[in-house]
């Protein structure tokens, strides 16, 4: 007797786990949860000898250093948000945008992560210095810039570091986010830095270069605080021509302080770049706007490549070298506390394309200090790519240029290489 009422609830409860099973084989299976699966993490063929693949790693005092960026890469990753935006800031070796693209480019290649769209912008060619290779920029009617690397000059700048002004009514400028073919990125929002509170604007207006047609606006959203007016377009460009239009005779110039070109429905990796040609940590605390103006891009990562022109002189002072960061790090850890920072070795060098720099072997003891401060990452670009003296191996497989202080693509591309692998082996092995 006490068998058979055993076997009937036995029979039961396998007959309540079949109808379990069967009701959750039923129920949705695409809303996001907070388990992430791990990231699987290939290491990078090791082309070179001289190259210390071994050693390329982001060091962190801490495992938490890069905590928020690696977190918001999980959230990205089980669907909890849409987009994970990247600052990339630096000399000219980002201004080129030829390091920085390559890490943009596997970062949204990467099916884990997606392609949240461009970022910032800029049309370089109206302050006639080198654009981006991939994307295009052109101008009309005159106009003035100021950039904060020129040491004589002092104008109130903006995220971008260089102003552009026009009194003519008639002037423009264009950006192509697809003028090559082989890269394009679609745009559905148009951010612009200039001084809202300055009544003397002109008006922008919105043209696609392609076929002239106006952009008609969906909303408009105004940040006179932070210095920027955000245009959402009613249709998707990947070419834009600014130009303006007043609405009083008060309206009689533009300043362009700062310019990006974003896509909201598009999920994933942001990666925005400001560089500029023989800019120092310095240079950039001219700029009372800049550190300000980086939290309006809610970056989960901030890379900080410079030091290349601050220990570039035989007359390198180690105190001011670290005051200087020091300093660009308070401001930068005050305006977006959240953020994950890693901080960059400048390349092994040549000084007049003869001299071996040995300035070199100094600045990344100085960062890695920094790093630990300020709770940074540490990435040590001088002695991955070989120590000091390696940029002559470099030089002899055509890795960088005869100065021996820039990258070809070929050689920047390869530092993106080591850069995206030491940071997603760092990220395979959090938590």
């Amino acid at each position: 007797m006490k068998n058979t009422v055993s076997n009937k609830k036995s029979w039961l409860f396998l007959g309540f786990l079949f109808l379990s099973w069967s009701v959750l084989a039923w129920l949705p299976n695409d809303s996001p949860t907070n388990e992430v699966v791990p990231y699987s993490y290939k290491a990078i063929d090791s082309t070179y000898k001289f190259i210390r693949y071994k050693s390329n790693t982001i060091y962190q005092d801490e495992k938490t250093v890069l905590g928020t960026f690696f977190n918001q890469l999980d959230s990205l990753r089980n669907g909890q948000i849409s987009k994970v935006n990247i600052l990339h800031i630096g000399d000219s070796h980002i201004q080129a945008d030829l390091f920085t693209d390559k890490i943009r480019k596997k970062f949204q290649d990467d099916a884990a992560f997606g392609n949240g769209g461009y970022g910032l912008a800029f049309p370089y060619a109206i302050a006639k210095t080198n654009n981006p290779t991939w994307y295009k920029s052109s101008f009309t009617g005159n106009w003035e810039t100021c950039k904060m690397n020129q040491p004589a000059k002092n104008c109130d700048w903006g995220i971008g570091g260089i102003n552009a002004t026009t009194n003519a009514i008639s002037a423009t400028f264009t950006v192509q986010l697809c003028a090559y073919k082989s890269r394009c990125y679609d745009f559905n929002t148009i951010r612009i830095y200039s001084d809202l509170s300055d009544s003397t604007l002109f008006i922008p207006t919105f043209k696609n270069p392609e076929n002239g047609a106006t952009l008609s606006i969906q909303n408009v959203q105004k940040d006179s605080l932070q210095g920027y007016i955000s245009y959402q377009l009613n249709e998707t460009a990947s070419s834009i021509t600014i130009g303006f239009t007043k609405t009083n005779s008060r309206q009689n110039q533009f300043t362009l302080k700062g310019f990006a070109l974003q896509n909201a429905a598009q999920k994933g990796i942001v990666y925005h770049s400001i560089g500029l040609n023989s800019a120092t940590a310095a240079t950039f605390m001219r700029n009372e706007n800049f550190t300000k103006q980086t939290s309006t891009l809610n970056a989960g990562l901030i890379v900080i490549s410079l030091g290349t022109n601050d220990a570039y002189s035989k007359y390198f002072h180690e105190e001011t070298f670290h005051k200087n960061f020091s300093l660009l790090l308070t401001k930068l850890r005050a305006s977006n506390p959240k953020a994950s920072i890693i901080l960059t070795a400048p390349a092994d060098s040549y000084r007049a394309r003869k001299y071996p720099n040995i300035n070199f072997t100094i600045t990344p003891k100085i960062l890695q200090a920094l790093a630990k401060e300020y709770q940074c990452g540490f990435w040590n670009l001088a002695y991955v790519m070989g120590g000091y003296k390696s940029i002559n191996k470099w030089h002899q497989k055509k890795l960088c240029q005869n100065d021996k202080l820039h990258f070809n693509r070929q050689g920047y591309e390869l530092q993106a290489d080591l850069f995206y692998d030491a940071l997603m082996k760092s990220y395979s092995q959090y938590k």
